[in-house]
């Protein structure tokens, strides 16, 4: 190659300077045509090592199936009975899984698989036999074939899954993907990670959110200023722009803020006559309120709508009936759980705040184990589950409370999709109600690995505090089940520390106050009637979000509490 000798100088006649301002530095006046996707994206398991092939096959069982416990079976040279991988359920006998490594896959090995099986020995008298394999199995020999094992073998449920039916299954869990192939192969597999998370927030948001207020951060201050100078002349148009403000507010999640805009919205329709929309508004105030700890304000509302005596729809009274009977229940200590129970009952389907109203309710009922009143009102709940958006908050707290009382087949049925089917967040709090469910029935071991798959979830998706109160949970199961470890780096008040110092806050369902801190306070002060009040939401909280070593601690301090006031 001719080596240049002549230097070349920027500026030289024939030569440009390609700055910003140039028009070749602009966009191209064409873009290429978008790669066709012209099949579907498999994982390269080939590459696997044998080794790491057997903890995928591990963690297929634990995170993909549902198993509470899965290992590696015996190690190598020990006779394995034609088992790589056992699983343990919660409700079910245990499955077995072979590993096999190969390039390529064909019906005499499928046939050898299950002989080796067969013929040993059975451990944990497993009647459910995986076969997985790193190699392609589209093959009609290999069809033909585990059609023939199966009929041959009537009381053995035997299921073949290769390189195709694994990358098929492993999509919608980029976790498993992200550990086990890296994650450029997890983006470029799991449609979850195609798209940025709208969720995602960066510090200096976070930041500026806190020194200047949500409303300034999200620039709705001027907003907000002119739907309060719209309020005397046209509070319509007023309640109108406080509503577009709340709206944003939540979507965000300020919700304590947006509630503060909702007042100054009802306000405004109460002022322009449309009572309909303006008690739609004050019910939705209402449950805030009670969802954020405060029924006495909540009670506030409602003897404000009964002191001006508003003529409102049948609709809405029904409703404001029952968010009025749940927050006295909460506030006061004449109102049983029965009494709220009367006054849900007599909604019907489409009533304003329908589905919030029964989903409170189920909370009051599980938190105070009355899961009769659930079971007793299984098709109302049913339709109040149905009429929430599938995937949201309300639908999880919900499918919650119905598997905690045993409707729709209870946990069996919904564990299996936890993790396939929410988003982190609520598959996180699912996962810890299905670890609080297997405490109360005494299986200790099935709760660990149930709180672990929470605290997995919510930590990646900054749920701090969630995460911290389960690490305290597993610690008190330990203690109390007996299972406590001797100490090591790793024991759980270390990680506790490791996760608050990481980022102390974040939950999943999020809420303006810290219900301990505020229980603790009145205690402190010898309010003893706000006390009890601010314990049982307290208690119930902590059923709700599954802390149940925070449940503990409120059933402790009412019981003291209860003695101080005898």
């Amino acid at each position: 190659m001719a080596k240049i000798e002549r230097e070349v100088l920027v500026g030289e006649p024939g030569w440009e300077l390609l700055d910003g301002s140039h028009e070749l530095s602009g966009p191209p006046p064409e873009v290429a045509r978008t790669l066709p996707t012209t099949a579907s994206l498999t994982l390269p398991t080939e590459y696997l090592t044998w080794e790491s092939f057997e903890h995928l096959v591990a963690a297929i069982a634990r995170e993909v199936e549902g198993a509470y416990e899965a290992h590696v079976y015996g190690r190598r040279g020990q006779k394995q009975h034609g088992i790589d991988v056992a699983g343990f359920f919660d409700s079910e006998r245990p499955r077995v899984y072979q590993a096999k490594h190969y390039k390529t896959y064909s019906a005499a090995k499928l046939a050898k698989a299950v002989k080796t099986f067969l013929d040993g020995k059975r451990p944990f008298g497993a009647a459910y036999l995986v076969v997985m394999t790193t190699a392609d199995v589209s093959d009609t020999k290999i069809e033909d074939k585990l059609d023939a094992l199966r009929t041959a073998n009537p009381d053995l449920t035997i299921r073949l899954w290769g390189k195709q039916e694994l990358s098929d299954m492993l999509q919608e869990h980029p976790r498993i993907v992200t550990r086990f192939f890296g994650p450029e192969t997890a983006r470029l597999v799991c449609p979850d990670l195609r798209q940025p998370s709208a969720e995602a927030k960066t510090a200096a948001v976070a930041s500026d959110a806190m020194v200047r207020g949500p409303v300034q951060h999200l620039d709705l201050h001027n907003d907000l200023e002119a739907a309060r100078e719209l309020t005397r002349e046209q509070p319509a148009r007023a309640a109108a722009e406080f509503q577009r403000v709340a709206e944003a507010l939540e979507e965000a999640g300020f919700a304590a803020h947006a509630l503060q805009v909702r007042r100054s919205q009802s306000e405004a329709l109460h002022e322009s006559q449309d009572i309909a929309a303006a008690v739609a508004v004050d019910l939705k105030i209402m449950a805030g309120e009670i969802e954020s700890g405060e029924p006495g304000l909540a009670l506030s509302v409602a003897r404000r709508l009964e002191t001006e005596n508003t003529d409102a729809p049948e609709t809405f009274v029904r409703g404001l009936q029952a968010l009025g009977a749940l927050a006295a229940y909460e506030h006061d200590h004449d109102v049983t759980l029965d009494d709220v129970a009367d006054a849900v009952d007599a909604l019907q389907d489409g009533d304003s705040e329908f589905a919030s109203a029964f989903m409170m309710f189920a909370e009051c009922a599980v938190a105070e184990n009355r899961l009769e009143l659930i079971t007793h009102r299984a098709a109302r709940f049913e339709a109040a589950c149905r009429s929430t958006p599938s995937g949201s908050q309300e639908h999880a707290r919900l499918r919650a409370c119905l598997a905690d009382a045993g409707i729709e087949e209870g946990w069996e049925n919904l564990q299996y999709t936890i993790r396939a089917t929410w988003k982190p967040r609520l598959a996180a709090l699912l996962m810890a109600r299905l670890g609080r469910h297997a405490i109360l029935q005494q299986k200790a071991t099935a709760a660990l690995a149930r709180y672990d798959d929470a605290i997995a979830l919510a930590t990646e998706d900054g749920a701090i505090d969630d995460a911290v109160n389960w690490l305290q949970t597993q610690s008190l199961i330990r203690v109390r089940f007996g299972l406590a470890q001797p100490l090591s780096m790793n024991e759980g008040y270390r990680r506790i520390l490791t996760l608050r110092a990481a980022g102390d806050g974040g939950s999943v369902l999020p809420t303006g106050v810290r219900f301990r801190e505020r229980a603790l306070s009145r205690m402190h002060k010898k309010r003893l009637a706000d006390a009890s009040q601010a314990l049982i939401a307290y208690r119930s909280r902590s059923a709700v979000t599954a802390d149940w070593a925070g449940e503990q601690e409120a059933e402790h301090l009412l019981g003291l509490l209860h003695q101080k006031a005898q």
